[in-house]
């Protein structure tokens, strides 16, 4: 997940007019969405352009495109019908969490920044994928990887959240407890000071490549520059 102050950080780099600018790769840059759902999504995006979230149906084996002109910072979210039907499901909130797909791109240095995060609670599966990786070699484990969850975590009884007698989501241990430990807040707002707790490890257990808690940066955020990122719910 991109933290508050880290999303800070890059939005900061994004817009600050650098001295760098890349002219090796394309400027536009395109968000495939792939439904492998057995059920159709409502698909939400959220930028930093943008004061409120929007949304699509996507039926089972649709697809939907966004394009992205020049730096861009945001996240998509999708949900199943059920929950998409109740009021408490209007965005991806403590009371109806959702898998996060996040992005950054164009950022000074002319990488885009990307993850799958499960930090705030999760309800669905999902996947990223660069279409093709750029000229630049050698740049690590990190760089233009594929990140997945095939099968989300099992979710604690304590954490799971039931809308309509059906079980939708799995929320976070901050959300549920409020503790700062928990949410990397208070006496514990820095790395140092915040490290996985037992509820992010279960995450970090069955799904690696997804950020478990706030501070999950050196294990769960991907850089490349890439053209298309397809993102697949339920791959």
């Amino acid at each position: 997940m991109l933290t508050a102050l880290y999303l800070v950080y890059l939005l900061g780099l994004t817009f600050a007019a650098p001295s760098f600018q890349p002219n090796t790769r394309e400027t536009t840059t395109l968000v495939k969405i792939i439904n492998k759902c057995k059920k159709p999504i409502q698909l939400y995006q959220l930028g930093n352009q943008q004061s409120q979230s929007s949304f699509d149906i996507v039926n089972v084996g649709g697809t939907q495109s966004y394009r992205f002109n020049g730096p861009w910072s945001g996240r998509f979210w999708a949900r199943h019908e059920e929950c998409w039907q109740s009021s408490t499901c209007q965005g991806a909130s403590t009371t109806a969490p959702a898998s996060l797909v996040e992005f950054t791109f164009l950022s000074a240095d002319g990488n885009d920044f990307y993850d799958i995060s499960f930090v705030d609670g999760y309800n669905l599966p999902v996947s990223i994928e660069p279409a093709e990786q750029s000229s630049k070699v050698g740049k690590g484990y990190y760089w233009c990887r594929k990140p997945a969850c095939r099968n989300v975590p099992t979710c604690p009884q304590e954490l799971k959240v039931w809308i309509g007698g059906v079980y939708s989501a799995c929320q976070s241990a901050c959300s549920k407890f409020g503790n700062q430990a928990y949410c990397c807040a208070g006496l514990f707002d820095t790395p140092e000071k915040c490290g996985i707790n037992k509820y992010a490890q279960l995450i970090k257990d069955e799904c690696p490549e997804a950020y478990s808690f706030a501070y999950d940066d050196e294990k769960s955020l991907y850089q490349c520059q890439a053209s298309v990122y397809t993102v697949t719910w339920c791959p």
